[in-house]
């Protein structure tokens, strides 16, 4: 998960796959507690931002990959919810970018 100054404050914070799957797979152990803690907190302050590509990949994962996979229209309707959040589409520019900008700041 990136975020920007800190996480109290009202900053959108961009959500990865993992977190999402986190905080909806039981099985996860203690890392299903990580995202049951932070998905809420994001919900509540409206800052959680998402990706077309974050959904895919969590509309997969919770489909096929996880221990115990739920059904497709139950995480279909889970998607739903998280249209209500800032969702990036990702396009050509939004890979050329981010290089770019790292082109210019090397380590």
């Amino acid at each position: 998960m990136h975020k920007g100054k800190n996480f109290m404050n009202e900053d959108k914070i961009f959500v990865d796959t993992n977190i999402l799957v986190y905080g909806h797979d039981a099985d996860a152990g203690q890392k299903h507690g990580v995202g049951r803690g932070i998905l809420p907190e994001l919900w509540d302050r409206r800052t959680g931002v998402l990706s077309v590509q974050v959904l895919q990949e969590f509309y997969v994962t919770m489909t096929r990959k996880v221990l115990h996979p739920l059904p497709s229209n139950k995480v279909r309707n889970i998607l739903q919810d998280y249209f209500s959040w800032h969702i990036e589409v990702n396009d050509p520019l939004s890979v050329l970018v981010p290089s770019r900008i790292e082109g210019n700041y090397p380590i």
